[in-house]
């Protein structure tokens, strides 16, 4: 064999070993978490979804201007990246590379929470909180868990929300609402494809913040919330 065709096929073997390597390196070395995220490099953007809360109070908890502030977070939970754990190593919190939320979970939360409060007439009228603003009460919290929890051993996903929130009274600091963390474990179910399981964990997040809103309006606003008006959040049929 010629001195050229050696070199050629050592080239061709060197090729294919290196091939080889490259595709065990991308391997997960467990076919239960590669579900996670096998998005490749497309990058993937999600809202919070809004969240109807079905009902509001004949007269609002709080006469005057209800503040919502921006919430505290470890820094985390302020990145716009999701934020995953694996049943299998509970104590890892892992970050997406490719599934980004619209903004950091802290401003998305604090807007749904706004949202949320004034549909409902906790108070007279609800704002998100900036500094300068006038307001006669301030909603202030913390973002404690904001994740997605796979469980590796089965096809079921769950979303962990846990908020801590409580309400002052601008004028002289008095405390309207003691501090509380609200904490909601929600199932999802898995999809087929990695796309549609994210999805799913976005709703998942919309449905964990309404109960964590609820049992914070229900400590909070019990009278109010057993005179409750219903209100039809179904939109009407299109002919």
């Amino acid at each position: 064999m010629s001195s050229y065709f050696r070199k050629k096929t050592v080239f061709a073997v060197s090729l294919l070993g290196l091939v080889v390597l490259l595709t065990a390196c991308g391997s997960t070395g467990d076919s239960r978490e590669a579900i996670v995220d096998n998005s490749g490099s497309i990058e993937f953007y999600y809202p919070l979804p809004d969240n109807a809360p079905g009902y509001k109070f004949k007269r609002p908890v709080l006469k005057g201007i209800l503040g919502v502030s921006p919430l505290d977070s470890d820094v985390l939970r302020g990145d716009r990246r999701m934020l995953f754990k694996l049943s299998s190593r509970p104590l890892e919190l892992r970050l997406h590379h490719f599934r980004f939320w619209t903004d950091s979970p802290t401003k998305l939360v604090q807007q749904k929470i706004s949202v949320y409060l004034n549909k409902i007439r906790f108070a007279t009228k609800v704002i998100r909180f900036v500094p300068g603003n006038r307001v006669d009460y301030l909603l202030q919290g913390r973002l404690v868990k904001f994740e997605r929890f796979v469980d590796t051993k089965s096809n079921k996903d769950e979303v962990l929300v846990s908020i801590e929130l409580s309400i002052t009274k601008e004028s002289n600091g008095q405390l309207v609402a003691p501090s509380t963390i609200y904490h909601i474990r929600q199932k999802a179910a898995r999809a087929s494809s990695a796309n549609n399981t994210i999805v799913n964990a976005v709703k998942s997040f919309k449905l964990a913040l309404g109960k964590a809103m609820l049992q914070f309006v229900q400590q909070n606003a019990a009278t109010q919330y057993s005179q409750r008006v219903i209100v039809n959040t179904k939109k009407p049929k299109t002919k």
